[in-house]
């Protein structure tokens, strides 16, 4: 499963924590996983697969949350 697709479908928007360790996403209350597809060397980007850009994204909210 993509981050994109666990972002854009709601099933983070529920106030829980999680963390991320090599490419596995952990709901800390719950120790349900779910492992991350990554993109493999000479693959396209696309919005679905740019890991980068998701995971600045990710990180500025969070510090963004943190100024409040």
């Amino acid at each position: 499963m993509w981050l994109f697709d666990i972002i854009k479908n709601g099933t983070l928007v529920d106030n829980q924590s999680y963390f991320v360790s090599e490419g596995i996403l952990t709901n800390r209350r719950l120790g349900k996983s779910i492992t991350l597809s990554a993109k493999s060397k000479g693959q396209w980007t696309y919005p679905h697969n740019d890991e980068s850009a998701i995971w600045h994204f990710l990180n500025s909210v969070s510090r963004d949350v943190e100024k409040r």
